[in-house]
């Protein structure tokens, strides 16, 4: 059974959505969900956070690795839009830095993207939808891997949620054989480089009958 990428982004933006409720009081939380349609627009990402994750051969997440990225937004039709981009260049110098981990290769297997470009007036909406993983599909898409991403512009509460997932399975094709080793250990009898060999030792043990009388003298 493979890994399911969009069952490990949800349990990320649970936890995240829970550290961020520890660093803002549920007062200031309120308030700033009411007044989103009234002061908020959607705004250009700056950096992105990027999740690594290591599935072994038996389907095992092995290692899960993180990296804040920076957004390009140069590009005069990402500025207009404002949409933000991670070149095919940098998404290039990404996958080869990160396929080797534990002295192992890893290939890169799916890139998927979750980023949430709602309106404010949908804000409420969506806050308050009882099936959140439902509800979250429209906003998790999977990526072409390799290529050039772009990432558009959100509210500001979904700026630490939006993030890129890179999911990499270990490469068994290229793997390198292992050399088979003998559990067996070396005789000591048979001589090493320019060692001689050891001689056996012979110990003979005189064991005193049972029966076997002491003689008085008269």
């Amino acid at each position: 059974m493979t890994v399911s990428l969009y069952c490990i982004f949800v349990s990320f933006v649970i936890k995240n959505k829970k550290t961020k409720i520890q660093y803002m009081s549920w007062l200031e939380v309120e308030k700033k969900l009411l007044e989103i349609d009234k002061k908020h627009v959607k705004e250009p990402m700056k950096t992105i956070n990027c999740y690594f994750l290591y599935v072994n051969q038996n389907d095992y997440i092995e290692k899960i690795d993180t990296e804040l990225v920076d957004i390009n937004s140069r590009s005069s039709l990402e500025s207009e839009n404002k949409k933000g981009f991670i070149s095919k260049e940098k998404v290039a110098e990404l996958i080869n830095r990160k396929s080797n981990v534990f002295n192992k290769k890893y290939k890169l297997k799916e890139t998927s993207i979750y980023n949430v470009d709602l309106e404010p007036d949908n804000v409420f909406f969506y806050s308050q939808h009882t099936d959140f993983n439902e509800y979250s599909k429209q906003f998790f898409k999977v990526l072409s891997n390799g290529e050039r991403i772009v990432i558009h512009p959100s509210i500001f509460v979904f700026h630490q949620i939006n993030s890129l997932y890179f999911l990499f399975y270990e490469d068994t094709e290229n793997a390198e054989p292992i050399s088979p080793r003998s559990i067996l250990k070396k005789s000591n009898l048979v001589a090493d480089d320019n060692r001689e060999p050891m001689k056996k030792k012979r110990v003979t043990i005189r064991v005193k009958p049972k029966n076997s009388k002491t003689r008085k003298s008269i």
